[in-house]
């Protein structure tokens, strides 16, 4: 069974000043849609559905994403994933590799604008374990990906990055060095085009990070932390870290298709959702 809602855009995309540094800036507490010249076939208060606050756990539309890497991680642990103080928070565990998040029960189909406000301090002198938290978009019928986040190898200085991965092949990563984010992280498609965005706190412009070509097929999206990359062989995660989630909002979608499906959480046996994390980060 499946459910679609359905927005058309207006001819006028490029009007989505939204999309560049500088354009009209999109408050992640109001409760009305940002200034677009979308042009909607279904009432907003309907397409609201698939936005969170995260005051609670929403098991209708996120499912969580356990993972099987292919690196020497063999069987990294799961986070912890709770509903704390109104936000989505996920916090590794300690002892092991640890990995994982959630993943949307729906996909956008066609032009789509998302966003999410994130906060992360990182902990410091950590030379044996890294620190990563994705926002992503994963294309259902070819694997492709995309993504912004922010990662720490090791005692390396911490960055905002995004990145694009076509046929298993990382292209063109670009990040910015950056300390504790608390802010806002955006995901926008437009045609055959994705770019990544992200405004801190208080500041009313959004910064562009980076802009690439594919990914035309519906996507799933989702929130993913982890405390290693693929290459680590080892680990000594004696300190747990979290990243936290609020407000997650579709500013905008050509078209959203749910997958109307039980809600259980998934194993490592879902090789569909195996395949969704693995390898975004080197």
């Amino acid at each position: 069974m499946r459910r679609k809602i359905e927005y058309s855009f207006g001819l006028c995309l490029l009007c989505l000043s939204l999309l560049l540094p500088g354009g009209n800036a999109v408050s992640s507490t109001t409760n009305e849609p940002p200034p677009t010249s979308i042009q909607k076939n279904t009432p907003y208060r309907e397409s609201t559905y698939y936005n969170d606050t995260f005051d609670k756990l929403r098991d209708d539309i996120w499912k969580e994403s356990r993972i099987m890497p292919r690196g020497p991680q063999v069987r990294p642990l799961m986070p912890y994933i709770t509903s704390t103080d109104g936000k989505l928070k996920i916090e590794t565990k300690t002892g092991d590799f640890c990995k994982g998040g959630l993943v949307s029960k729906y996909a956008l189909r066609g032009d789509f604008d998302i966003q999410v406000d994130c906060h992360m301090d990182f902990l410091k002198k950590t030379p044996q374990m890294d620190q990563s938290v994705l926002f992503a978009v994963r294309e259902k019928d070819k694997g492709n990906r995309g993504y912004i986040g922010l990662a720490k190898r090791g005692d390396h200085k911490s960055v905002i990055v995004s990145g694009y991965w076509e046929n298993g092949k990382a292209l063109s990563p670009k990040w910015h060095p950056v300390g504790d984010f608390h802010g806002t992280l955006r995901i926008v498609r437009t045609g055959n085009k994705i770019t990544t965005s992200y405004r801190k706190e208080r500041e009313t412009e959004w910064e562009k990070l980076l802009t690439f070509q594919g990914m035309t097929g519906e996507v799933v999206l989702g929130f993913e932390l982890k405390n290693f990359f693929r290459k680590r062989t080892s680990i000594q995660a004696r300190l747990p870290f979290a990243a936290s989630f609020d407000n997650f909002r579709i500013n905008a979608a050509q078209e959203v298709i749910e997958e109307i499906a039980p809600s259980v959480v998934t194993t490592d046996c879902d090789k569909a959702l195996s395949l969704f994390w693995e390898g975004w980060l080197t």
